[in-house]
């Protein structure tokens, strides 16, 4: 599980529950946090066992076109979050765990996340459509990104982000090489959309490069 800083959590985007975060004293921060992280983990592990998730990426992992890692200094959040299990996939979602009840809350306490079981799973699909929600108790479009169609969704959406290192031309890649990475890149989003559909309702999934992204080294 990867802890979240502060600072780190300083750069999601959206930020819907700026004003519940920033009145939460230090202590009351990193409690959440560490909450948030944990929810975090469960789903992606859920996204990964039940949608086959990491296959999906490991897909990507094997392309000829030789797709590379993203630096850990370079990802955003999210990539940064998922980066333990997957390499180019991301669960983009934010996670707002001041939704839980008392009893879900400790519930997802107990949860032991090296020895997960059906019935955390059964958990997470209960509660996931109401923790991802960027406007809590209704549905609209939101930005996960640049204010451009591209990065449009529904507040309830799964997003999952791709996202390859950056390539250029001067780095000896040529016209007939971008659109063959840029084809599978296309085919690779509508294939991963189609998979995860069967598992959990109403997908996304978002291209993203360092110019769409805010890095954990520098805002956007």
């Amino acid at each position: 599980m990867k802890n979240i800083t502060l600072e780190k959590y300083e750069t999601r985007f959206p930020n819907s529950n700026e004003e519940y975060f920033n009145k939460l004293n230090i202590e009351q921060k990193q409690l959440y946090l560490d909450y948030v992280s944990k929810y975090y983990t469960l789903l992606l592990e859920f996204l990964i066992q039940k949608g086959n998730l990491k296959s999906l990426d490991d897909s990507l992992k094997n392309s000829k076109n030789n797709f590379i890692k993203v630096e850990e200094e370079n990802m955003d959040l999210y990539q940064y979050m998922s980066s333990d299990n997957l390499q180019f996939l991301y669960l983009r979602n934010n996670i707002y765990v001041e939704r839980l009840s008392k009893d879900d809350l400790n519930y997802l306490r107990s949860i032991d996340l090296n020895n997960l079981t059906e019935e955390n799973f059964d958990f997470v699909k209960r509660t996931y459509e109401l923790l991802i929600n960027e406007e809590y108790n209704k549905t609209t479009k939101m930005n996960f990104g640049p204010m451009d169609e591209e990065f449009l969704s529904d507040s309830n959406s799964i997003i999952i982000g791709l996202r390859i290192d950056d390539y250029k031309l001067d780095d000896g890649i040529n016209a007939d090489q971008i659109m063959n990475i840029e084809s599978e890149l296309d085919f690779a989003k509508s294939f991963i959309k189609a998979k995860l559909e069967k598992v959990v309702s109403n997908v996304k999934v978002i291209r993203y490069r360092s110019g769409s992204i805010k890095s954990l080294n520098k805002k956007m």
